[in-house]
């Protein structure tokens, strides 16, 4: 079979993380970063411990209303029986106290 063979350019990419107008983290990867997911020829998943003790330090603390009800129920008398339902949540993280265990 006679395929073309296409010579791609090298890959460059970023990512990075914005909560609400707030920069969170930044991540600049290319084609270096993937070498280590085909490693003996085969998909190998790298050394997660360590590459999350590359990810800079960064903090994030939310409150947030995961639930957020409202339930009206009628009655006889025609004074409706109001049920108001609220889940409070406080997210609070450090990468740098956290620990990865496999």
């Amino acid at each position: 079979i006679n395929l073309p063979v296409v010579d791609y350019e090298p890959m460059h990419g970023e990512f990075f993380m914005k909560h609400m107008g707030n920069h969170l983290s930044f991540f600049h990867f290319d084609d270096s970063f993937f070498e280590g997911f085909f490693k003996e020829g085969r998909f190998a998943i790298p050394n997660i411990p360590a590459a999350y003790q590359k990810v800079p330090p960064f903090f994030y603390q939310r409150f947030m209303l995961t639930v957020d009800k409202m339930y009206i129920i009628p009655s006889e008398s025609g004074v409706p029986i109001i049920f108001d339902y609220k889940q409070p949540v406080y997210y609070y993280h450090k990468n740098k106290e956290s620990s990865f265990k496999v």
